[in-house]
């Protein structure tokens, strides 16, 4: 086997130590009491919600509709006004969002949703007319929202105002990455990944040397 070369490895070292992979997670609605969304940010999502261009304390976060497990929804939800607008502005742009929404009624509505999407230079990047598919017997009207492609810094969501309420469940979209390791830290493991290398050249050419004769 040859010999690890010093450079390679110092390469591997430092490109190892620092590399960064994004998190991806979901809210469930359920890890915060119960509150006015408007204003409030959690895990890389800050939420807006506005009515007639208002803020507007009309929607809360964890609202148990008691629907129980539906196509779009699970327990705990977003529930508001429909006839307002959740905007959603994340701290990281994320390429990935997906979410199940439920409208007070039980009948398809084309579109049940419209969903607009900004890049972080508040550019549109897509506007998505969502229609909903209605349960009688739920007397809910619901569909599952998924995007996947260029990096999202913000979203406006807009409902059907003919709906009247609107729950917003299982929000997923990727926030931030994972800690890297201070400078320091990877300086140092460089430094002594180094050294010994160093010490077994020295070793290695040391038991080579000719005899004295």
């Amino acid at each position: 086997m040859k010999p690890f070369p010093i450079r390679t490895l110092s390469t591997v070292l430092v490109v190892t130590g620092s590399l960064a992979s994004a998190w991806a997670g979901t809210l469930t609605f359920d890890e915060l009491p119960s509150q006015p969304v408007h204003g409030l940010g959690t895990q890389g999502v800050a939420f807006t919600f506005e009515v007639g261009g208002s803020p507007s304390a009309d929607a809360t976060y964890n609202v148990d509709p008691g629907l129980g497990t539906t196509a779009a929804l699970d327990g705990s939800v977003l529930e508001g006004d429909a006839s307002g607008q959740l905007r959603l502005q994340f701290s990281t742009p994320t390429p990935n969002l997906a979410f199940g929404v439920g409208l007070l009624a039980g009948v398809d509505l084309s579109p049940g949703v419209v969903v607009n999407l900004y890049d972080s230079s508040n550019v549109l990047l897509d506007s998505i007319a969502l229609p909903t598919v209605g349960n009688a017997g739920l007397g809910i009207s619901e569909a599952v929202f998924s995007w996947l492609g260029s990096p999202i810094a913000s979203a406006w969501i807009d409902f059907e105002d003919q709906a009247g309420r609107f729950a917003l469940d299982n929000l997923t979209f990727t926030s931030g990455r994972e800690p890297i390791p201070e400078p320091g830290t990877v300086l140092a493991g460089v430094s002594v990944g180094t050294a010994a290398l160093m010490q077994w050249i020295r070793r290695r050419r040391a038991s080579k040397a000719p005899l004295a004769g």
